[in-house]
């Protein structure tokens, strides 16, 4: 019983928030590869990420 109520205390990270953690730091390595992807194609690859907020212009 009080264990239970300790490991509340603790506040372990639930499922949501270790996504959303994730996903930002995936989103921050595909920003850094897209950007080098376009500076060594020294060309527009919004096509590429279609799906992704970023890409060159």
């Amino acid at each position: 019983m009080g264990r239970a109520s300790r490991s509340k205390d603790e506040r372990v990270p639930s499922s949501a928030e270790l996504q959303r953690e994730s996903t930002k730091l995936y989103r921050q390595y595909s920003q850094q590869r897209n950007e080098q992807r376009c500076k060594a194609n020294g060309r527009q690859s919004i096509r590429t990420y279609p799906h992704s907020p970023y890409g060159c212009k």
